[in-house]
């Protein structure tokens, strides 16, 4: 029988085992990376902000922290409730030293998340205006970048989700995975801030889409990268928190 990796653990639902793998695996941003992301997916929020921080104020050039970092470290602080924190680390985050890909629009829609959730946090208009900011950018057709475009009204959901597939043969053929997921709840959460939606219905789709547990969208290597997922995370502490009338 092949040795289970920390991903079979997590997966699995045995957080401990796949904690304690991580930690002793060697040294690298992936892996760094990974033990936050696997601590926001087991709720375990305090350590992940804790994790992420670490890394942004030792700024080491090995390990420098990029958009990601930012947005796990804000969702992190999102998900204790320390809205001001997390704002912080997403604006920081629009500017980062390296990002993947998306003209640097991975904590713009952070904060779109945050206008939509706590307008008293961060307003809509300034996050409309960094979307717009970051739309401009020609690396915008980079994922996630093509989200804005559909944030913005300037490329239709039929264009964005012909974007949401992975290049690699092997990833190819999953209909469902992290790019279409995170499609799917920019989706909602723009109907939610059109206000064209009741609150029991509103629930009811959150609830379908965090419901990804044995589905194709955790298949294969798609689990590693919906780990990344920031969203999940923010859409599964607002669903705990609302209730259906």
């Amino acid at each position: 029988m092949a040795t289970e990796t920390w991903i079979d653990e997590l997966k699995a639902g045995r957080a401990k085992e796949a904690l304690d793998h991580l930690r002793q695996e060697p040294p690298s941003p992936s892996n760094f990376i990974s033990l936050g992301a696997a601590y926001m997916w087991t709720g375990d929020f305090r350590s992940a902000l804790a994790h992420f921080q670490e890394q942004i104020q030792a700024a080491l050039p090995s390990n420098h922290p990029g958009d990601l970092s930012f947005g796990m470290a804000g969702s992190a602080a999102w998900c204790l409730g320390d809205s001001k924190l997390a704002i912080k680390y997403w604006r920081k985050g629009t500017k980062p030293g390296y990002a993947v890909g998306g003209a640097n629009t991975r904590t713009s829609l952070l904060l779109y998340v945050a206008a939509v959730q706590n307008p008293e946090a961060f307003s809509m208009r300034a996050a409309e205006e960094l979307l717009t900011e970051k739309a401009s950018h020609w690396r915008v057709r980079h994922w996630p970048g093509p989200i804005a475009e559909f944030i913005l009204g300037t490329a239709s959901e039929e264009a964005v989700r012909e974007k949401a597939v992975y290049k690699s043969t092997k990833m190819r053929s999953y209909k469902k995975n992290p790019m279409s997921w995170q499609l799917d709840f920019y989706k909602l959460l723009k109907t939610v801030a059109s206000g064209n939606i009741e609150s029991c219905v509103l629930e009811k789709e959150f609830q379908a889409l965090l419901n990804v547990r044995g589905s194709e969208y955790l298949d294969g290597s798609n689990f590693f990268y919906f780990l990344r997922l920031e969203e999940f995370y923010l859409a599964r502490q607002w669903s705990s928190h609302r209730a259906c009338e």
